[in-house]
């Protein structure tokens, strides 16, 4: 028998995702992981440092060793790195009852706002808020591009081939409303009206409240709940000023400093050795602080008026 589950694995010391390419990867193992286990995915968010998942399945452990794997050896033979990617254990909390399943359906959805990271759910794209009420919310896109079929496989795990049922856009990406089960999600919000009302409502004891009144003795579901094990990055007070995200700053190291460094067109931040990537560390700090000018035109433009953390530098340059 099925059960509902929220899993969140996190990466404290490195990203997991250095790209757009590495996130849409990511999606596509959950997707085949979900397909090969039978199992019902609910609502899912990619992030550089963790991600989110909500599913129905008989077996978590299953699910998550083979999406773990598949992504593992992918990101591993692209930055030529060794060894387990992200933290050893995972965190799993089983949801019971239907105002427990949607309130972790609407919060992992809202990670690009909780994250800092959109002004808006719908506008981070690696989570499965905009699989939902396609139709009604004016987001259904008939005749959008796809991958051919015979280029597929270069996309997915293991070069794995997938019934032409589970369509892929031109990106590489395996299309999010053929993997999430948005009927059954839609069914449980009953009205896209209450989903425009929750994915835009404040985070409040109400919450809590309404998940009591459906059942006082099961786990009451809350964002400290299911962000545990995740750091959170402080985002910015001054509204002039933005976090430089994870993306962009490992695609300054990847694409500028690292070939600052060492020469090579398939050299990545694994290929340096831990000095290297303190040097590096050290160059992307003293930017920040006071050297602009050192570095070329398109990086200035993209990271003047940004902030960092040594946090972030650390994991991006993993040091």
């Amino acid at each position: 028998m099925k059960k509902t589950f929220h899993l969140c694995l996190a990466s404290h010391d490195e990203v997991m995702f250095r790209s757009e390419a590495d996130l849409n990867h990511g999606f596509n193992c959950l997707a085949v992981a979900a397909i090969e286990t039978d199992t019902r995915v609910l609502a899912e968010a990619h992030l550089t440092t963790h991600f989110h998942t909500e599913v129905q399945t008989e077996c978590v452990t299953s699910f998550m060793k083979q999406r773990r794997y598949a992504y593992t050896r992918y990101f591993n033979a692209k930055y030529h790195r060794k060894g387990r990617l992200g933290e050893k254990n995972y965190f799993q909390t089983e949801l019971i009852g239907n105002k427990r399943i949607s309130t972790c359906a609407y919060y992992i959805m809202r990670q690009g706002i909780h994250h800092g990271l959109s002004e808006t759910a719908f506008a981070y794209e690696h989570c499965s808020a905009n699989a939902i009420y396609r139709k009604e919310l004016g987001k259904a896109t008939p005749g959008q591009a796809t991958m051919p079929a015979e280029k597929r496989y270069a996309y997915l795990p293991d070069e794995r081939i997938l019934p032409v049922a589970y369509r892929m856009n031109e990106n590489g990406l395996l299309l999010r409303e053929d993997i999430i089960d948005y009927q059954y999600v839609e069914d449980i919000i009953h009205t896209p009206q209450n989903f425009l009302f929750n994915m835009n409502r404040k985070l409040d004891n109400k919450w809590v409240d309404e998940q009591l009144e459906e059942d006082e003795n099961a786990i009451v579901i809350t964002p400290e709940l299911l962000e545990q094990g995740v750091q959170m990055e402080t985002v910015p007070s001054n509204p002039r000023t933005r976090m430089l995200s994870d993306l962009e700053m490992c695609a300054l190291i990847d694409n500028y400093f690292v070939r600052k460094y060492k020469k090579g067109s398939d050299i990545t931040i694994y290929d340096l050795s831990v000095k290297g990537r303190q040097a590096i560390g050290n160059d992307i700090w003293q930017c920040f602080r006071e050297n602009w000018a050192t570095l070329p035109k398109q990086w200035r433009i993209i990271c003047q008026g940004t902030v960092t953390t040594t946090d972030q530098i650390r994991r991006c340059v993993v040091i």
